[in-house]
């Protein structure tokens, strides 16, 4: 829990942890490894908080997988997330603030889906960061930092739409085979008309017509 080095340690097993506050750990609010299975996401009840952790705020590894849905990360010493080595993080809507180093960083073939968060670092280079075979996706989010806020590199992947007030940065800030793809066109809202949407990207979020609370593609 708060103050621990490790809030909430999980090797090889599943944990449910809901409205947790993991703050003030010398290492780490979380560290999942060995292909564990945290859910410890935002809940009706409470919002997982994760503040001032002298390491990373959540660190995932060895194909571990992680919800922290709309948490609130700050503060951390380095990493407010950092995924490697084929680990899977899910931090849509969180609030990922102040960290030392980077907002998220995803290496070795690990994946962050950061769709709608705020991902802004204090003193890192890049408030995102993505290499060797790393991706992250912060559609219809917010990225900013002192330097670039994007950097990727080794054939790793990030996608945004340019919501993030810096999309003319996008295009100069992947290097050595990586890829930005800042389609201003990624999350756009599509509403259904007489059964029929008109697809303009690879993601959408799709409205009922007239709001209705079902609705059906033809």
């Amino acid at each position: 829990g708060s103050g621990a080095g490790r809030g909430l340690y999980a090797t090889a097993a599943s944990v449910v942890a809901n409205d947790c506050d993991f703050s003030n750990c010398t290492e780490f609010g979380i560290y999942a490894t060995g292909s564990a299975i945290v859910h410890a996401p935002d809940t009706a009840s409470g919002i997982m908080t994760i503040a001032g952790a002298a390491v990373h705020g959540v660190l995932a590894e060895g194909k571990a997988q992680v919800d922290v849905t709309g948490a609130i990360i700050s503060g951390a010493g380095t990493n407010a997330i950092d995924a490697r080595e084929g680990s899977l993080i899910y931090a849509a809507s969180a609030n990922l603030s102040g960290a030392g180093g980077k907002a998220i960083s995803a290496t070795n073939n690990a994946k962050v889906i950061a769709d709608g968060a705020n991902a802004t670092s204090a003193g890192g280079t890049n408030a995102i960061s993505c290499f060797s075979g790393g991706e992250v996706s912060i559609i219809n989010g917010t990225a900013g930092s002192a330097g670039t806020t994007f950097a990727v590199t080794d054939a790793s992947i990030i996608k945004s739409n340019g919501t993030t007030g810096t999309y003319s940065q996008l295009a100069n800030a992947a290097t050595e085979d990586g890829t930005i793809y800042a389609d201003s066109t990624l999350g756009v809202e599509l509403t259904i008309a007489t059964g029929v949407i008109t697809i303009t990207s690879s993601y959408h979020i799709v409205d009922t017509e007239g709001d209705a609370a079902t609705d059906d593609l033809d």
